[in-house]
């Protein structure tokens, strides 16, 4: 056999193991795009459209995946505008939550969210409820400080979940088609 023979017959070989390296990672891709669905907003206390008798200490949301708490903003804001929500809306599992100050008037309230999707995108939206009761008028004036606003500092850090498994299979099968072609053609 001579030596321009062998090497045709590596080419086989070397192309199946291409192929068979670039299915894999095809393969590997096709979960990460069903995983990148951005969360959905499965509930809320107080529910949307609900009238309730009083203003809760703090407004709750549930999703269908965990969000990331970095860039997470809620607003709880009254007919005139005033926004009646009060530090940091925090995540905690599948539930982002937002303090309300006290002293709420009786009336309509509009939940303005944004949130960021476990896969890294924001997304947003907003719900009303209505409050039978309320403080008496002037027991509490909310923050008209910006500065006092969700959006001042962001609520925390976090990464989507499927970013660090992704990341490691990808350097497994990577790792495994340099282990495959380097043991079937080696070096010459």
């Amino acid at each position: 056999m001579n030596h321009h023979t062998t090497r045709r017959g590596l080419r086989r070989p070397a192309v199946r193991g291409t192929t068979l390296l670039a299915a894999m990672l095809l393969a590997l891709l096709v979960p990460i795009g069903a995983a990148s669905a951005h969360d959905n907003l499965i509930s809320t206390n107080p529910d949307a459209g609900s009238t309730i008798e009083t203003m809760p200490k703090d407004i709750a949301m549930t999703y269908d995946n965990i969000p990331i708490a970095m860039g997470s903003e809620i607003h709880v804001v009254d007919a005139e505008g005033t926004n009646w929500a009060t530090g940091e809306a925090t995540v905690t599992n599948r539930v982002v939550t937002q303090a309300v100050q006290p002293g709420t008037p009786a009336g309509t309230y509009t939940v303005q969210w944004r949130v960021v999707s476990s896969d890294g995108h924001p997304i947003q939206g907003e719900f009303s409820f209505t409050t039978r009761t309320g403080a008496e008028p002037g027991a509490a004036t909310p923050s008209a400080d910006p500065a006092a606003s969700p959006a001042a500092e962001p609520a925390g850090q976090g990464i989507a979940p499927w970013v660090i498994p992704s990341g490691v299979a990808v350097l497994i099968l990577i790792g495994a088609g340099i282990a495959i072609a380097w043991r079937r053609f080696g070096t010459d």
